[in-house]
């Protein structure tokens, strides 16, 4: 029983170190210089490590998705500059592909048709309730369907945002829902 217990406090142990260990790592998103089609159409070394924590930080960044500290890279083609929270969501996003984000601002299918991703930019920067409103429903949908990610190994030419730029995929993968 007592090998039990020492056990489960060193399980408890390690996650929680785990667990302040992400937390610090999420701290770094403003430290990130570029984003993945940005300048050298790939993104920044450490926004790419990030994404490699995988699920571990996706509580961490989801924590920011409200966070409107604006940075000085530049948003291409709608303007304007990221903020912590586009940065942190668009982490996320590229740690699991399957999160609806289209669902999650409200977007309606003629304005993605209309402007594509602009829809997620005119959500968010319209009013900071919608940032809240946001980070609530991606939190929610998280925990509901973390169990069913799975890791999708990536291995083809990684082609960063817009621009066909050849090389293997920065994180090697990502999380897709797994449908039983």
């Amino acid at each position: 029983m007592l090998i039990k217990i020492i056990l489960f406090l060193s399980l408890v142990s390690i996650s929680f170190a785990q667990n302040i260990n992400y937390e610090i790592k999420a701290q770094k998103v403003f430290e990130i210089n570029s984003m993945p089609y940005a300048i050298e159409y790939s993104g920044d070394t450490l926004y790419w490590n990030l994404v490699k924590d995988g699920l571990g930080i996706v509580p961490f960044l989801i924590e920011k998705l409200d966070d409107s500290s604006s940075t000085q890279i530049n948003v291409e083609l709608t303007g304007g500059y990221y903020t912590i929270a586009d940065i942190s969501n668009f982490i996320i996003w590229d740690i699991i592909r399957d999160l609806p984000v289209f669902e999650l601002t409200g977007s309606n299918k003629q304005l993605f048709e209309s402007c594509g991703i602009c829809y997620y930019w005119n959500y968010l920067r319209s009013n900071h309730s919608n940032r809240k409103k946001y980070k609530e429903d991606v939190s929610k949908w998280f925990y509901e369907n973390v169990n069913n990610l799975v890791w999708f190994d990536d291995n083809e030419e990684f082609k960063g945002g817009t621009h066909n730029f050849p090389r293997k995929h920065p994180a090697g993968g990502y999380y897709l829902i797994y449908s039983y």
